[in-house]
């Protein structure tokens, strides 16, 4: 007999793994408060899952209008120190559309989605088996690291790129960087990482202008303020952490976490929505064999077993994206990477591979 699974959060990771869980023949619930399509605080930026992890999900073609993106520039404060080709290509999609066709998908394959509210405290106390939870950052965080970080993003058409640009403040002693990613029908996704600044005042896209400004980064402030802002799409995330998030070391785990439920990586290496993408496809190789019944694996066999493949699959990009993280966010770090750039000393195509 096939055993269902319930998945809380229909966001990229938990309609990923619906789609796959479906199209294998397993009945799949997933529980969500939102409405598609909606928009959400994310780089929007894809690099280094194979086309393979795509289309074993069942959702490569979704990718269909999506951008290819070839080459990365970085900035710190007005100046460019890095312009180069990426060893792979990158696409960019925004999630207002990428969400909704997911969504479209899973219910073609015959998957449910209950529009509903869920009581995270509750839940995550009672932790019911056979249930996957997939409802994003942590937005309670951990400890002073949960105070630190505001995050921001906004849609903005009318705007010149030639791939991605990454822009690193360098006047302030509160840091952070902002990601220009194209995404379809040649809108920009304009997404930021900022270390929270009492001092920084206004709301909503006035503020983002106002860190920028607060950044010193006055060029790109001026390039977003003579592009058109998509209405509605701005957004903004806080009081979260990075690295892994405490669910994956409860003591009596009964959930399976997948994508930023279980991890949250610095935007800069692209890699959130590949971790939301390959950790939905790993949860769904541990889970396929249990319900379909072909194993005498328990509930808590599976969770184990799921988490030594995430572990061992994200380990190295998380430890290499600790190292480099600080360097965005203090003058010394800045001062290194200038100075490594003009030199023609960053080891890009490593330190590429090495977060892949």
């Amino acid at each position: 007999m096939k055993r269902p699974i319930t998945i809380i959060g229909g966001g990229l990771s938990g309609l990923a793994l619906g789609c796959y869980l479906q199209k294998n023949g397993i009945t799949v619930t997933i529980i969500e408060p939102g409405k598609y399509p909606r928009h959400k605080v994310c780089g929007e930026f894809i690099c280094g899952v194979k086309t393979e992890t795509l289309e074993e999900l069942g959702i490569l073609d979704l990718f269909k209008n999506a951008q290819s993106v070839n080459n990365i520039q970085w900035h710190i404060a007005d100046k460019k120190i890095f312009d180069k080709t990426l060893p792979l290509p990158g696409i960019g999609i925004s999630r207002f559309l990428l969400d909704d066709e997911l969504q479209k998908r899973f219910r073609s394959l015959g998957g449910n989605i209950q529009q509903q509210r869920v009581d995270k405290p509750t839940y995550l106390r009672d932790q019911p088996k056979e249930h996957v939870w997939a409802c994003g950052k942590e937005k309670q965080g951990k400890g002073n690291d949960s105070l630190r970080w505001l995050g921001m993003k906004l849609h903005v058409s009318g705007l010149e790129l030639h791939g991605l640009e990454m822009h690193t403040g360098g006047s302030s002693v509160k840091g952070g960087y902002i990601g220009l990613s194209p995404i379809e029908d040649g809108k920009v996704n304009v997404c930021a990482l900022f270390e929270v600044n009492k001092s920084v005042t206004g709301k909503g896209q006035e503020k983002l202008q106002n860190y920028l400004i607060a950044l010193g980064l006055n060029t790109l402030a001026q390039r977003l303020n003579t592009a058109e802002i998509v209405t509605g799409s701005f957004s903004a995330v806080a009081g979260f952490s990075l690295g892994h998030q405490s669910i994956l070391v409860a003591s009596e785990q009964r959930l399976l976490p997948i994508g930023d439920a279980a991890i949250v990586i610095p935007p800069f290496t692209g890699n959130g929505m590949s971790i939301a993408l390959e950790s939905s496809l790993l949860a769904g190789h541990a889970l396929l064999p249990y319900c379909n019944g072909n194993t005498t694996n328990d509930w808590d066999k599976v969770l184990k077993s799921y988490l030594h493949a995430l572990n061992k699959k994200f380990r190295r990009r998380l430890f290499i994206a600790r190292i480099i993280h600080p360097f965005f966010f203090n003058k010394t770090g800045q001062w290194l990477l200038s100075t490594l750039a003009k030199l023609k000393l960053i080891p890009f195509r490593t330190l590429f591979r090495l977060l892949r």
